[in-house]
């Protein structure tokens, strides 16, 4: 017979367990940031990107929970959408429906999506073509100018380091900064975090980046800060960069269970800093 021990052990795992998967799956709460940056024009000030990440679309997170992702984020009156990756898990035949309410998100000055690890895993070359399909401009170590006025803003992207050590995609962050206004503050999508630092030290000021899920839960909060570069989830100093992890809008079907780490929609506000 099961001692009380044992029963009291086994009560905590089920609610656990229980309120775990309801945080993996419920609609994300939305998660307000204030970002300072030195040199962003006035005319820019209030500019406020939302950033959606790890959206995992797949068995359980399937075209409602998407649509309800996309609902809550047009809700906020974005200027900019970022998806800096980890789309989906699954096959462009299987999956697309599941993504489609991408295409209704609302950002006047575009969305902006780049990969993360699993788009290598699942029909890399399909999902390429089907994101841009869906609105979202994917920028491949490339960088878009965002103006107001006098004001400008970059923002870019570089690929998944899966993509190189699978023989697709080769990173170049200079490559996806040439070109871009010297004195325009940069933004950078980069799905894993690991290389924040080194980003900074070739210009980048901001780097929004996912991937690590924000841990999950206590017990292997540490094993994924060992794994990420001592980056797990919120706001870092990484050198000359200012880095935000975010914990995924989402989560992976593969570990369906966040306990004390919700999923968020992030709105950062954009704010002016003066110069340098």
């Amino acid at each position: 017979f099961p001692t009380r021990r044992s029963s009291d052990l086994f009560s905590i795992a089920l609610v656990s367990t229980v309120y775990g998967t309801y945080e993996a799956l419920r609609v994300p709460d939305v998660k307000e940031q204030s970002l300072t940056l030195p040199g962003l024009g006035q005319d820019l000030d209030g500019l406020k990107i939302a950033v959606l990440v790890d959206i995992h679309a797949d068995s359980l997170t399937d075209r409602s929970a998407v649509q309800a992702i996309v609902d809550r984020t047009n809700s906020l009156k974005p200027d900019v959408v970022l998806i800096p990756g980890d789309f989906v898990d699954g096959q462009v035949a299987s999956r697309r429906k599941d993504l489609e309410p991408l295409s209704d998100l609302r950002a006047k000055l575009g969305v902006y999506g780049s990969t993360g690890n699993h788009e290598y895993y699942f029909d890399y070359h399909g999902w390429m073509k089907a994101l841009p399909e869906l609105g979202v401009r994917m920028l491949m170590n490339e960088h878009v100018v965002i103006s107001s006025g006098d004001s400008k803003l970059v923002i870019a992207g570089v690929p998944d380091p899966t993509g190189e050590r699978m023989g697709v995609d080769s990173r170049n962050l200079t490559q996806a900064l040439e070109g871009a206004p010297e004195t325009a503050p940069v933004i950078l999508m980069d799905h894993q975090p690991r290389d924040a630092q080194k980003n900074g030290e070739l210009g980048v000021m901001f780097q929004v980046s996912g991937h690590t899920h924000g841990g999950q839960m206590p017990v292997i909060y540490s094993m994924v800060k060992k794994a990420n570069g001592g980056y797990v989830r919120g706001w870092y100093d990484a050198g000359r960069l200012k880095l935000y992890v975010s914990p995924g809008t989402s989560q992976w079907n593969g570990f369906a269970c966040r306990i004390f780490d919700p999923a968020e929609i992030t709105l950062l506000t954009l704010r002016t800093g003066g110069s340098e």
